[in-house]
C-alpha cells in the first residue's frame, strides 16, 4: 500500500493538480466572506493543451524543456496568476482602466487586421489578370545599334553633303565597331548603346528618331537622321521584341496590381 501510495505521489499529473487545488484553496481563504467570486469561476482546470502552452513557452525563451520541478513552478504561476484574474474581474478592476482597454484595442485591431487581410489570389486567377493586362508586365523591346554624329555648327553648309559622304565611307567598313572615331564628338552622346529600350532612346535623341530606329532595317548604315543635336548616321544591330514574362517572372507584381483592382 505504501509502495503504490508513493509511486502515485510521484505522478507528474496527480502532483499538478493537488498543487493547483491547493493554491486555489489557499487563495479562496484570503478572500473575504461575500466577496463575489462567481460559483462557476470556483474551479481552474490544467488541461494537458494548456500544459503543452506552458512547456512550449518555456523552451522558447530557455531552448530546452522544463523539469518537474520546473513545470509545477509553471503550473503554480499559472494557477496564481487565474485565481487573481477571476477575482480582479468580479470585482470590476478592468474597467475603466487605460492601459487595460488600450491593451484590448490593441488585440481587437491585430484581430481585424487579419480579417482585412485578403486571401491570396490562385495561380489561375493572376494568369488571368495577365492576360487581360500585358502591357502593364510585358518587358519592352530593346535594340543595341551605333551612331554616328555630324556637328551643324562644324559643317555649315556643307552638312547634308558631309554626311552623304560619310554614309559611303561607314557602309564601305568591313565591321561597323570601326565606325568609333568618325564624325564629330558630343560629350552627351556614344558612339554604340546596347539594349536601351525605346523609351530611353526618346528621351536622349528624341521621339521621332526614337521610332525610326525602331523601323529601320537592321545591319545596314541608314541616314542621316535629324534630332535636336544635329544630324546622325545609325546602323541597328539587333532588336528585340516585346516579351510577356511567364507568371513566376512577376507573380509579385501582378498580385499586388490583382489586389489594388
Amino acid at each position: 500500500m505504501l509502495r503504490w501510495l508513493g509511486k502515485t505521489l510521484r505522478e507528474p499529473l496527480l502532483l499538478f493538480l493537488l498543487l493547483g487545488g491547493g493554491l486555489f484553496a489557499f487563495y479562496q481563504g484570503l478572500q473575504p466572506a461575500g466577496s463575489g467570486l462567481a460559483p462557476d469561476s470556483e474551479t481552474i482546470v490544467v488541461t494537458q493543451a494548456r500544459l503543452q502552452i506552458l512547456q512550449e513557452s518555456f523552451n522558447r525563451v530557455w531552448q530546452r524543456s522544463p523539469s518537474s520541478d520546473e513545470l509545477r513552478g509553471l503550473v503554480a504561476a499559472f494557477v496564481r496568476e487565474e485565481v487573481y484574474y477571476r477575482e480582479a474581474v468580479v470585482m470590476g478592476l478592468d474597467r475603466d482602466d487605460t492601459i487595460v482597454r488600450r491593451r484590448m484595442q490593441q488585440k481587437m485591431e491585430f484581430l481585424t487586421e487579419d480579417l482585412d487581410q485578403p486571401a491570396a489570389p490562385e495561380d489561375a486567377e493572376l494568369q488571368a489578370w495577365l492576360g487581360q493586362h500585358p502591357q502593364k508586365f510585358q518587358r519592352d523591346a530593346t535594340l543595341s545599334f551605333r551612331q554616328v554624329y555630324l556637328d551643324p555648327g562644324l559643317h555649315g553648309a556643307k552638312l547634308q553633303a558631309d554626311a552623304q559622304l560619310l554614309l559611303s565611307e561607314l557602309s564601305g567598313l568591313s565591321d561597323p565597331a570601326l565606325s568609333a572615331g568618325q564624325g564629330d564628338r558630343l560629350a552627351l552622346l556614344q558612339p554604340a548603346y546596347t539594349n536601351v529600350t525605346h523609351h530611353q532612346v526618346a528621351r536622349l535623341f528624341g521621339d521621332e528618331l526614337a521610332a525610326q530606329l525602331m523601323e529601320m532595317p537592321t545591319g545596314q548604315w541608314q541616314g542621316p537622321y535629324p534630332s535636336g543635336y544635329g544630324l546622325h548616321l545609325l546602323h541597328v544591330e539587333r532588336r528585340s521584341v516585346p516579351v510577356m514574362p511567364d507568371l513566376s517572372a512577376v507573380r509579385a507584381a501582378v498580385t499586388d496590381d490583382l489586389l489594388a483592382s
